[in-house]
């Protein structure tokens, strides 16, 4: 599975749209270095970045056969993988809304702390 359609599956699993125009990466260069001064300033992650449109350009395909050979691993399908992350995040999301906190605040190895620290229903 390539990139673009990984994120286009992302998207629709968001209830968005995925992307239909596609820019030339040399354009976006010019982009991801403001995003890094603003995410810099801020202190904020920024939401594109120079090594990763530099990544963006190698095509990456990776196996699980290994680890399923030899570990007995069974890996899950993108949309299960997916549903995973999404309650993480979104747990996340309900626990800063309640506690006015920005999202960044919030890690996931803390999560469950907090949730049992202000007895938080998710």
């Amino acid at each position: 599975m390539l990139l673009a359609e990984f994120l286009g599956q992302i998207a629709v699993m968001c209830g968005r749209r995925p992307p239909k125009i596609r820019l030339p990466r040399r354009l976006l260069y010019p982009c991801a270095a403001a995003a890094e001064v603003m995410a810099h300033v801020t202190r904020r992650e920024p939401f594109l970045t120079i090594d990763g449109l530099r990544m963006s350009k190698h095509r990456m395909f990776f196996s699980s056969a290994k680890a399923e050979r030899d570990l007995g691993y069974k890996a899950r399908t993108l949309s299960r993988s997916a549903q995973g992350g999404f309650g993480v995040v979104s747990r996340q999301w309900a626990i800063a809304m309640r506690l006015d906190l920005p999202l960044d605040h919030i890690k996931i190895e803390n999560a469950l702390r907090i949730l049992n620290l202000y007895r938080i229903e998710t």
